[in-house]
C-alpha cells in the first residue's frame, strides 16, 4: 500500500522551465550582491522567495521522488532516484568543496557578503540537484486511459 503519491506531474517542458527559472533566480541572487548593499538588501528576499516557490513546485512536479524512501517506490522509480543522487552528488561535492577551501585559504573571503551569498546559493543548488535531475530527465507523464467496454450484442 502506497501512502504517498510518487507520480510525475506536469510536462517535461514545464519541469525544465521550472529548473531553468529556479537556477536563474539563484544566479540573480548572487549577482545582486555585486550591485551594492542597498540594492542587495532590497532584492535579496525577493529572489529567495521566488526560488523557494519554484523549488516547492518542482518538488510537487517530481512527486518528491528524490526524497522518498525505497519502500514507497517501485523498481523503476528507485533506480531513477538513485541515478539522480549519483549524478548530482558525487562530482559536485568534490568540486564545490575544493573551490570553497581554496578560495577561503587564499583570500579569507568568508567575511564578504558576496562570498556568503555564493556559498548559500551553491549549497542550495546542490541540495536540490536530485529533484532537478528527475524533473529534467523524466518524459511526459502518460495519461491513464480506461479500457473501452466491450459490449456483446445479442
Amino acid at each position: 500500500m502506497k501512502l504517498l503519491s510518487t507520480r510525475i506531474r506536469f510536462s517535461q517542458r514545464t519541469r525544465r522551465s521550472l529548473v531553468i527559472i529556479a537556477y536563474l533566480s539563484l544566479l540573480s541572487f548572487v549577482l545582486t550582491q555585486l550591485l551594492g548593499e542597498e540594492v542587495a538588501q532590497a532584492l535579496r528576499w525577493a529572489f529567495i522567495c521566488l526560488y523557494l516557490v519554484l523549488v516547492f513546485t518542482l518538488a510537487y512536479a517530481t512527486g518528491l521522488l528524490d526524497a522518498m524512501q525505497s519502500r514507497y517506490l517501485d523498481e523503476r522509480q528507485e533506480t531513477l532516484r538513485n541515478r539522480a543522487h549519483r549524478l548530482a552528488f558525487v562530482p559536485v561535492n568534490y568540486f564545490v568543496l575544493g573551490i570553497l577551501l581554496s578560495l577561503n585559504l587564499a583570500n579569507h573571503w568568508f567575511e564578504e557578503p558576496v562570498f556568503i551569498a555564493l556559498v548559500s546559493a551553491l549549497g542550495t543548488a546542490i541540495f536540490t540537484l536530485p529533484a532537478v535531475i528527475i524533473a529534467w530527465l523524466e518524459p511526459d507523464p502518460v495519461e491513464e486511459s480506461t479500457p473501452p467496454s466491450h459490449k456483446v450484442a445479442l
